[in-house]
């Protein structure tokens, strides 16, 4: 069978939430291949911050090859907008927890 990427490409496009992107990845990848896939993310996140091999194979639990494969495709585009769209989530999620703990700060003071 000849491999088709625009297919999935096209596919994962057209889902409209996270909902919708979560329950795809739940019926076709399994346990494993989810976690490998967010360590790798994970991965490429911890390298962009200079974080080191051993602190990231501690961390994750991967091995220096899993690292080292991440780090060579540390330059591709896709990569850097992964990386980037991580770094928002993770602002976001920031903003979201301090927001929550003002507005419950400001409930207390009332």
């Amino acid at each position: 069978m000849k491999k088709n990427p625009s297919v999935l490409s096209h596919f994962l496009s057209e889902l409209k939430s996270q909902q919708e992107l979560s329950a795809f990845l739940d019926v076709f990848l399994s346990h494993d291949e989810l976690e490998m896939f967010s360590k790798r993310l994970q991965i490429a996140h911890l390298l962009n911050d200079d974080v080191s091999y051993t602190q990231i194979q501690k961390k994750l639990q991967v091995s220096p090859a899993t690292i080292a494969a991440i780090a060579k495709k540390m330059e591709k585009k896709a990569m850097k907008v992964a990386i980037e769209k991580i770094k928002i989530s993770h602002w976001a999620d920031q903003m979201s927890g301090n927001l929550k703990k003002i507005f419950q700060f400001r409930k207390k003071a009332r």
